[in-house]
């Protein structure tokens, strides 16, 4: 085999993982309610398969190295969002969007820094859906306990040097498309977007915005980092 090349893994290999898990694993000492609540209804089945192909490239270590905390530069964050076109969503989405609270997650706007080896990625879709309205995903992702990252730590991951963060993401997970739910951003026009960056074919990130009443699909996930 070349260097450089990975050998692919073999069917009678994953029945044997298969059969480990099954057989070896310590089942009646697990909570059950937990396991329900925070494994089978709290991740989807992309989310779980994504934690599970780390865990696995990660020799079965319990920790995953991820890079090092992003740190978030609030004074960085300019004050008129994409050039001037856009600000944050204010007030219900039957408004106008120029009045009332901010249309963001208030826990993620006080982050300073965040540990992405920490963050989970969720698409809001069940598993019969094979798509989701920009605004149903929304709603889908304020039911979860997780803080919804916002716009501002999308920027600081667009802008980190090097792009270490987003590389990372996307080597251990497979991530090539991610949106910011934490900010809901308004458009001169009075339509709703969230920030998204998306993988270019040089393995570079691009920044763009993402109208709500789109269609999205599975691999168009949400950050969302543990309450």
């Amino acid at each position: 085999m070349e260097d450089g090349m990975t050998k692919p893994v073999s069917l009678g290999q994953v029945l044997e993982i298969i059969a480990r898990i099954t057989t070896n694993t310590g089942w009646k000492s697990l909570d059950g309610d937990l396991l329900q609540k925070n494994v089978i209804e709290g991740l989807s089945a992309d989310a779980l398969g994504r934690l599970m192909t780390a865990f696995i490239a990660n020799n079965c270590q319990l920790g995953i190295k991820g890079p090092s905390v992003l740190m978030i530069d609030r004074s960085n964050i300019p004050a008129d969002l994409i050039n001037g076109s856009m600000s944050i969503w204010m007030g219900p989405k039957e408004g106008n969007g120029l009045s009332g609270e901010l249309a963001q997650d208030s826990r993620s706007v006080t982050l300073t820094e965040v540990d992405f080896s920490k963050v989970s990625f969720h698409h809001g879709l069940v598993e019969c859906q094979q798509t989701i309205l920009g605004e149903e995903k929304l709603l889908c992702l304020e039911k979860l306990l997780g803080i919804r990252l916002d716009y501002g730590i999308g920027l600081a991951l667009f802008q980190e040097k090097g792009q270490v963060t987003l590389r990372w993401l996307h080597d251990t997970f497979g991530i090539k498309w991610m949106e910011f739910a934490g900010t809901v951003l308004r458009l001169l026009d009075g339509s709703r977007y969230f920030l998204y960056l998306g993988r270019r074919g040089d393995g570079a990130w691009g920044r763009s915005v993402c109208w709500l009443g789109y269609d999205r699909v599975r691999v168009s996930v949400s950050p969302l980092l543990a309450a």
